[in-house]
């Protein structure tokens, strides 16, 4: 019977070398094989070497099928087999005596005498089979012979022995620890700098605060793999809903807004136009977390060539692992004080930065229970809730005109428009419900235009304040940020600016709703001057002045039909002028019509004292030369004051200037382009805005 050898496959050297490093004395004991277990210098505690007639290798390990004992058992019986006798003696089982360092020999089996050939008959009679050399392998790999002790297979660190002193540091050295550790040092050194001459990071581009969120989540996962203390952050349950929505994936992330406002050390804020001074806390954490960031890829650069070079021992990687972990929870003790001083009282800037849309939605919410009589009733309900009403609107266009003034940046701000405008505004559609319009084709379009855009200015920030009700902190504190507060109060203030322009004055009131008429009765009569309307043609700056001075010029004329025959142009005559068109050219110009009696303040402003108006020469022959043209086709036909004014409005329009009346009339027409001139450069601004809501 040839030899019985035990085959077993070698596992990597790593797996030794960590669960030495580790102790882990049973995994040694069910994964190592024995050719490692010889050439380790180190003695295997789970090794045990029978006392017996033979040195056997026994493995702790129930799932293995076949064991060194097994297979010496086996070869036992085969060899009683062979003598005849069934009798086995028992194992004995005994302390190992075995030399520390000194390699364990596998005994070979006990050979015989003489081969015996198959078939060959022995003592007993019966012909002896002859068995190959049987293998058992025990665990996973290629067989390896265990007798051969210096395998050509495992040629490396065990050949030398293992250095049990620094294998903590090998073993960070390959950990995720140490690579988290690199990382963080390479993406603090791709981070931008604002500029080369100052150490501040550009986290404003989008490029920059990309590089600074991913070296803030290597740090973060650096403290993880170091298994730090990180402190607690409980302080995030009192940030309002805007802030906590930053922390709702990972309560532990570090910002870069909160590194950039450090950075930055803004020591005030500048919020609506009101000053707001960061306390001293604010001021120190910030300034901490700032030094202490600006010197990170220094300290962790110390770490990384301590680790790498520096190392001693084991107990000399555990001091400075015990640094680096201290270091790291001392830097996120620093950013959470900073963290939750700075938002925090930032929460009490923005609170008090919305107290005037805070104010205005108080008042929005009384002035809704007013209207819906949800209010206390007196002995006298209908009186007690419109005063009630009327005291709810008056607070809310308050507030309004409140945030006008803060919010609307691009117009002009204005804080006085109050309640007497709405009450104005309702006073003077009843007027004009109650009133004729001398153009009767006119519906008072311009007017009703204006009327509507004060309503519905106040009504769409009755429902902004509404929407905003339900949740205040959707609000920028800064109020010219949010677009759509801002659009709001831009309409606000221009449709209330005209209508307490143009409808608390009597007379400005009375030249708007008589220009706005006279416009609407040209339109609905001349096609081609309301495509002119609705293009806004540059020419219409010329040609409305014409058609105003030209209407108070019939005007005039036909309040003194019977005495312009008897009339001298050259004698300055004093004529009776009309109250409409009049009021305009007096308004706008005094050198077209002038008032003697304001420029030389000889009466007292009184309703019942008349008014002394001088016409100019260019005006009154205006007016004399219409009047020749009247009388002229007058004698011959039936020719009317209207049919000329009709034939000059026409003129105007098509910019002919009625090339079919005399000769010796367009001296006198000549005026008119210089006169309109005038009208609209005495008070240009005044001019256009009139223009501008009558062509509404």
């Amino acid at each position: 019977m040839e030899n019985t050898e035990i085959i077993c496959r070698p596992l990597p050297e790593e797996v030794l070398i960590k669960e030495v490093a580790m102790g882990m004395k049973e995994t040694l004991s069910t994964r190592m094989c024995p050719q490692t277990l010889l050439k380790a210098k180190s003695p295997c505690p789970n090794l045990r070497v029978n006392k017996g007639r033979k040195k056997r290798l026994i493995f702790k390990h129930e799932e293995e099928k076949m064991s060194i004992d097994q297979a010496e058992w086996n070869h036992r019986q085969r060899r009683e087999k062979l003598r005849g006798s069934t009798s086995l003696p028992k194992i004995q089982k005994g302390k190992p005596r075995i030399k520390r360092g000194s390699p364990v020999k596998v005994a070979s089996p006990v050979k015989r005498s003489s081969p015996t050939k198959a078939g060959s008959p022995t003592k007993g009679g019966s012909p002896i089979k002859v068995k190959k050399k049987k293998r058992l392998i025990i665990s996973g790999g290629s067989p390896v012979k265990l007798q051969k002790i210096q395998s050509e297979n495992n040629t490396n660190a065990h050949d030398s022995g293992i250095d049990i002193s620094h294998i903590e540091i090998k073993l960070f050295l390959q950990s995720s620890c140490f690579t988290h550790l690199q990382e963080s040092i390479s993406l603090y050194g791709s981070m931008i700098r604002k500029d080369q001459n100052t150490e501040k990071f550009d986290i404003e581009t989008e490029e920059g605060q990309a590089t600074c969120a991913r070296f803030l989540s290597s740090l973060k996962n650096l403290c993880i793999s170091m298994g730090i203390e990180r402190c607690d952050r409980q302080y995030i349950d009192r940030f309002s809903k805007a802030y906590k929505i930053l922390y709702k994936e990972d309560n532990t992330v570090y910002l870069p807004e909160i590194f950039d406002s450090a950075q930055e050390g803004y020591s005030h804020l500048w919020v609506n136009g009101e000053k707001y001074v960061f306390s001293e806390d604010v001021l120190q954490s910030g300034e901490q977390l700032k030094r202490s960031f600006y010197n990170f890829q220094k300290d962790l650069e110390i770490f990384e060539r301590l680790f790498k070079y520096e190392i001693k021992d084991n107990l000399h990687f555990r001091e400075v692992q015990r640094k680096l972990k201290s270091f790291l929870e001392r830097f996120d003790k620093t950013w959470t004080t900073y963290e939750k001083n700075y938002i925090l009282e930032l929460m009490v800037i923005e609170s008090d930065s919305r107290r005037y849309v805070q104010h205005a939605v108080d008042a929005n919410k009384e002035l809704s229970l007013a209207e819906t009589d949800k209010a206390h009733r007196s002995k006298s309900p209908k009186k007690e809730k419109s005063k009630k009403i009327k005291s709810a609107k008056e607070k809310l266009i308050c507030c309004i005109s409140k945030i006008n003034s803060v919010a609307n940046t691009s117009g002009k701000g204005r804080d006085d428009l109050g309640i007497e405008v709405l009450e104005i505004t309702e006073k003077r559609k009843k007027q004009i419900e109650k009133t004729q319009s001398p153009f009767c084709t006119s519906n008072y379009s311009s007017f009703y235009k204006l009327y509507n855009e004060i309503i519905d200015s106040f009504n769409c920030l009755r429902l902004l304040l509404s929407k905003y009700s339900e949740n205040i902190e959707i609000v920028d504190p800064q109020l010219k940020n949010n677009q759509e507060l801002v659009d709001c109060v831009t309409k606000f203030e221009d449709s209330w600016s005209k209508g307490k322009l143009y409808f608390s004055d009597d007379k400005k009131f009375n030249c708007f709703i008589i220009l706005s008429q006279y416009i609407d009765y040209l339109c609905q009569t001349y096609p081609d001057f309301k495509s002119q309307i609705e293009c806004r043609d540059y020419e219409l700056f010329m040609i409305i002045p014409q058609l105003v001075i030209q209407s108070c010029a019939f005007e005039v004329i036909k309040n003194n039909m019977n005495d312009l025959g008897m009339l001298n142009q050259e004698n300055e005559p004093k004529l009776e002028l009309g109250a409409n068109f009049t009021n305009i050219i007096v308004n706008f110009s005094q050198e077209i019509i002038k008032n003697e009696a304001a420029e030389e303040e000889k009466c007292e402003e009184n309703e019942d004292d008349p008014i002394c108006l001088k016409l100019s020469s260019d005006f009154t022959r205006l007016i004399f030369s219409i009047y020749k043209i009247y009388k002229k086709y007058s004698e011959t036909s039936d020719y009317c004051l209207d049919q000329v004014k009709e034939e000059f409005e026409t003129g105007i329009i098509a910019d002919n200037l009625l090339q079919e009346l005399p000769s010796s009339v367009t001296e006198g027409l000549s005026t008119l382009k210089p006169m309109s001139i005038e009208l609209q450069r005495a008070k240009p601004s005044e001019w256009n805005e009139l223009l501008d809501i009558c062509m509404a």
